[in-house]
């Protein structure tokens, strides 16, 4: 791939202390099993031309989101970070108040993707969660799988003042097997009924993390994941898609030059208007940085 000729932003990448994550990371996780800080990202970003990120949470206690405030402030490469909540915390007033005084942190998210009730967004108590986050301006971003779309459409009419995205096009199944019609059925009801924006970064599914940590890096399947970035693109419209790299994680998958030019090959020949959009402009405009 070509150098961009613009300072791409990458609006998807995380960011953790060893220390701190290792009640969820293991030495198992090949060549992961360390500390990433900005430098890190920067080194294998920069040389492609992607010159700044937006750092979204990969801990869920206290102690990691105050470590990610932290390097976010120390780190120019870093322009926004988005720390994690629960919804449904009896002390999510104090803590949002606390998010927004920072300039910053651009939003908030909590993980759904694995979460054992299935119906967890139809709880009225996320609904008055996201409420609040709505309330203080902050961005909501989903981390969601298929069965969780249209239950999106609804909570996003109960709060339509909330800015909110949805990461990694909801992680569809690439082979097509399990939840195409779903995924297909929920995105286009996201994308005529609502107001969120999409990202456009490749993330392998949960249930798939062990296969690769036995066997890393087998690439990204281009054909198999045109139809579904091909979708995302005629129902959402370039204006509200940008792309996100998923570093480190997509290091199971691919390295990071491997994972955006594989988006590169996914999206085909853009002129450069639309290649600023995706690349850079949007991520901009949407977190305000």
């Amino acid at each position: 791939m070509d150098k961009f000729a613009f300072d791409g932003v990458d609006s998807h990448c995380h960011l953790w202390e060893i220390d701190l994550a290792k009640d969820w990371i293991t030495p198992e996780w090949p060549g992961m099993f360390r500390t990433f800080r900005p430098d890190d990202i920067a080194a294998v970003s920069k040389p492609l031309g992607v010159t700044s990120a937006i750092a979204i949470e990969c801990g869920l206690s206290d102690k990691e989101n105050k470590a990610l405030r932290q390097v976010a402030a120390e780190s120019d490469y870093i322009r926004g970070y988005v720390p994690h909540v629960d919804l449904e915390s009896p002390d999510l007033e104090r803590k949002l108040k606390a998010w927004h005084s920072d300039p910053k942190c651009v939003g908030v998210r909590m993980r759904f993707e694995g979460h054992p009730d299935q119906g967890i967004l139809r709880r009225q108590s996320i609904a008055e969660g996201l409420k609040q986050v709505a309330d203080h301006g902050l961005i909501f971003e989903y981390l969601v799988r298929s069965q969780h779309l249209l239950d999106i459409v609804r909570l996003q009419e109960k709060v339509p003042t909330l800015r909110a995205v949805i990461e990694h096009m909801a992680k569809p199944d690439f082979a097509g097997r399990n939840d195409r019609r779903d995924w297909e059925a929920g995105m286009e009801a996201i994308a005529k009924h609502t107001e969120v924006s999409c990202k456009l970064s490749l993330s392998p599914q949960g249930e798939h993390v062990p296969a690769l940590m036995a066997s890393p890096r087998p690439g990204w399947p281009v054909d198999a994941i045109k139809p579904f970035a091909n979708f995302v693109v005629d129902h959402f419209g370039t204006n509200r898609l940008m792309w996100g790299s998923d570093f480190p994680i997509a290091l199971l998958t691919s390295d990071y030059a491997g994972t955006l030019g594989a988006l590169e090959q996914v999206l085909g020949p853009l002129d450069a208007t639309l290649q600023g959009q995706l690349f850079q402009q949007n991520a901009i405009d949407f977190y305000g940085v």
